[in-house]
């Protein structure tokens, strides 16, 4: 066979040979490929408390022709067409997550991972205004204990320590004759009885500070006057109207703040301890901060920081609220259950307890 001839048999050989594997390679289905992050540790088969936040991230699949497209399922009716990024699941189950990814060719592929939730090892204490007890539950509504008061009409209830001794503290309206209990929060039994500094104490909270130790914080419903008080004692360490909270304006400008409390507690952010407050009057929640003046005794500046969230209007009228897992808990008065809202954006997150024991629910606390 002449040479020009058999240079052309070569050619063509190797022109069918690229082709074929040209083919080989686009026939190549593309992979998916799942990596979750939980706390900044990368797991497959996920465990977490709720609200359990995941990372995830697809951008491991590949495929000849490139990736083109990114669908995430997971499994709790919410999806995602972003390759990376975080996804919340606010109720314990355990979960199926669902990569599909699509190549330029119109082929996918698919990749599951189990994500397990589970519920937050916490207590719920709420106190009933009508029927004059306090219910001790557990995070999904069952009934672990009941304590009959003493007084009536229970409006906020907080645990606070005397010593190393944890009590439970009631408010009592006691039909103008206002009290402040203590209680054993294993045995409910009466350990103490104050008279509340308050026409009408409606909410408590509380703090641990150097100064004095653990303070209780109760506000007043008739005046409208916020009071720290010694939890060892129910001293009055100090009182704070409205005219008494400092803000950076137009935080406070025209602000009508402490007219109709729905809503206290305390948490530390930082180092530094902070106060929650819901105002009825605007269906906004604040943060306060509170700053000792270590150079006068008995002297603490409670100052609104940052501009306060709008929380849903479907919410009210809010009975009391706790500061858990980066949430705000809030009882609904009308629909007497207890709610997750985002403290950020002032939304409903989801339901924690559906249906509160009792006729009507008042004070809370989550420990």
């Amino acid at each position: 066979m002449p040479r020009t001839a058999r240079s052309f048999v070569r050619l063509a050989l190797l022109a069918t040979t690229l082709v074929l594997l040209g083919g080989c390679f686009r026939s190549q289905a593309p992979v998916a490929n799942i990596t979750l992050w939980v706390g900044g540790t990368t797991c497959h088969a996920c465990v977490g408390t709720a609200p359990l936040v995941v990372e995830y991230d697809g951008t491991a699949s590949h495929a000849p022709s490139g990736i083109v497209l990114y669908h995430w399922d997971f499994g709790d009716g919410h999806t995602s067409a972003e390759a990376t990024g975080y996804h919340t699941y606010a109720d314990a189950a355990e979960y199926t997550v669902t990569l599909t990814v699509m190549d330029a060719d119109g082929r996918s592929a698919t990749a599951t991972a189990v994500v397990s939730v589970q519920a937050p090892d916490v207590t719920v204490w709420i106190c009933d205004e009508a029927l004059a007890c306090v219910y001790k539950l557990d995070v999904g509504g069952a009934v672990l204990a009941t304590y009959p008061l003493p007084y009536t009409q229970p409006h906020g209830l907080t645990l606070a320590e005397v010593g190393q001794t944890e009590w439970l503290y009631v408010a009592c309206a006691n039909e103008g004759s206002p009290r402040l209990v203590r209680i054993d929060p294993e045995t409910g039994d009466l350990d103490e009885t104050f008279n509340a500094p308050s026409t009408d104490p409606l909410l408590l909270a509380s703090a641990d500070f150097a100064q004095w130790g653990e303070c209780l914080w109760l506000i007043d419903g008739f005046t409208g006057n916020l009071y720290m008080l010694d939890s060892a004692a129910a001293w009055i360490l100090d009182v704070y109207g409205a005219g008494r909270l400092r803000g950076v304006p137009p935080v406070l400008v025209g602000e009508p703040l402490l007219t109709d409390p729905q809503g206290l507690d305390c948490t530390w952010d930082d180092g530094d301890p902070y106060l929650w407050y819901v105002e009825g009057a605007t269906e906004r929640l604040y943060k306060i901060r509170i700053t000792p003046r270590e150079a006068i005794v008995r002297d603490i500046q409670l100052q609104v920081e940052t501009d306060p969230v709008d929380l849903s209007a479907d919410l009210f009228p809010i009975a009391a609220m706790d500061m858990q897992h980066g949430e705000v808990w809030v009882i609904e008065s009308d629909a007497n259950r207890l709610t997750a809202v985002d403290p950020t954006t002032g939304a409903r997150v989801r339901t924690i307890i559906p249906e509160l024991p009792g006729s009507r629910a008042s004070g809370l606390d989550v420990r």
